[in-house]
């Protein structure tokens, strides 16, 4: 079931929500949003919106606020997200999203949040004209003990980075990881570092470092 309350204003320019207000319920799932703001009536469609929503799946809890602004024709537009939310096997989670979207690209500028104790950010490009994808993520402290049914504590510290060319199938890749402190064994703390590269002829090389030894493949 669900809820609708729309206070709308046609203007001679402009379109002016007021506020437009839903709600839906099914099963365990609760989502109730808002949406304020202006669109314009011409041929370039302004628009300046504010949408918010709430969303509850049992102990699961997720508030958003969300900035969209730029035009329609042509396709320009800038978004804006900040979201806060718990979930009872990993805790607590906030992130900030910065985005852009035009005709050439579609852009994350920047993603910044907390996981697990651990600061994650990163930034996407997708050039829609070259059919490719630049991607690069980072996370940092990311405490071990705190993943769901986790069988060791320490920290990981992850980073991605990635140039894809889809149309032309040329990837490149590298993923370094190190985890710090493992307590895998009962007299000292462990440190794990494993390298991944993917080559543009689709070699793929790993090397793990490992107080028992060095691997290479």
């Amino acid at each position: 079931k669900g809820r609708l309350d729309a206070d709308i204003l046609i203007e001679s320019k402009r379109l002016n929500i007021k506020n437009l207000r839903g709600s839906v319920i099914k099963d365990a799932l609760n989502v109730d949003w808002q949406i304020a703001g202006l669109i314009g009536l011409n041929a370039a469609l302004p628009i300046d919106l504010t949408v918010q929503t709430q969303a509850q799946v049992d102990s699961t809890k997720l508030r958003s606020n969300v900035i969209i602004d730029g035009t329609l024709m042509p396709l320009a537009l800038g978004v804006k997200l900040d979201s806060k939310g718990y979930e009872p096997s990993i805790g607590p989670v906030d992130f900030e999203v910065q985005a852009s979207v035009d005709i050439e690209r579609v852009q994350l500028d920047s993603l910044r949040g907390t996981l697990l104790g651990g600061m994650l950010d990163g930034q996407v490009v997708y050039h829609t004209h070259a059919d490719s994808l630049l991607v690069q993520f980072r996370l940092q402290q990311l405490e071990l003990a705190k993943l769901p049914q986790s069988p060791m504590a320490g920290q990981l510290d992850f980073e991605l980075i990635a140039d894809l060319s889809l149309t032309t199938e040329r990837y490149v890749a590298q993923l370094d990881l190190n985890m710090h402190d493992l307590d895998l064994l009962a007299d000292k703390p462990l440190d794990v570092q494993l390298t991944a590269r993917l080559d543009p002829d689709h070699r793929l090389e790993v090397t793990l470092d490992a107080p028992l030894g060095h691997l290479e493949a």
